[in-house]
């Protein structure tokens, strides 16, 4: 027993959060590459800012990621610049 903090009553009453988080569900289907060869998709991302800074005082990190062979490249950035 600890000192101090009130005792809850258990209820039945389940909230709809807790409930959904617990149905299963059927995996993703697998999908073919929507490439056909390198370079032909290739997703980006920014994310940040980032603090504590990363190394180098980079705030900032960029992804590219090609579709086709799954490789991904990541590069660091101080400043968020638009075009």
């Amino acid at each position: 027993m600890v000192i101090g903090i009130p005792k809850l009553e258990h209820t039945n009453r389940m909230c709809e959060v807790c409930v959904m988080g617990k149905q299963h569900r059927k995996p993703f289907l697998k999908k073919s590459s929507r490439a056909s060869q390198h370079l032909d998709l290739v997703y980006s991302d920014v994310c940040g800012s980032i603090l504590p800074t990363l190394i180098g005082g980079s705030m900032y990190f960029l992804t590219f990621t090609d579709d086709f062979s799954g490789k991904t490249l990541v590069y660091m950035s101080k400043k968020k610049k638009k075009c």
